[in-house]
């Protein structure tokens, strides 16, 4: 497998990690970030998009990436990662934005290059 520094990262406390860590990993200038995690509270259905957590600096991409990830069911949600290190979740749903319900499993899986 790839072999890389990892970190753990310290979540917002909107969100919960379930089951295992929500880890990055950085692999020459290939980041990875993967885990699973859950709403703290019902997230309202919106385009509006939650902070996740904050990657440290040297792990961030020089703009915006974005990523389409499962979720609970059939549903899709959509993770944004920022210059500014935020990494968030929007956009719940199948077929229009539903509540995300406190049980909701959130599966991270995304990789993308740094400067």
């Amino acid at each position: 497998g790839l072999s890389g520094r990892r970190f753990i990262c310290a979540l917002i406390t909107l969100f919960t990690v379930i089951l295992c860590s929500v880890y990055g990993k950085k692999m020459g200038k290939l980041i990875e970030i993967r885990g699973k995690v859950s709403p703290t509270s019902a997230i309202a259905g919106s385009a509006t998009s939650c902070t996740i957590f904050t990657l440290p600096e040297g792990y961030r991409p020089s703009k915006e990436v974005y990523s389409v990830c499962q979720g609970s069911g059939k549903n899709t949600w959509l993770l944004g990662v920022y210059p500014s290190g935020n990494v968030t979740f929007s956009r719940y749903g199948t077929t229009e934005y539903i509540d995300t319900p406190i049980n909701a499993w959130l599966l991270l899986n995304v990789i993308f290059s740094i400067d």
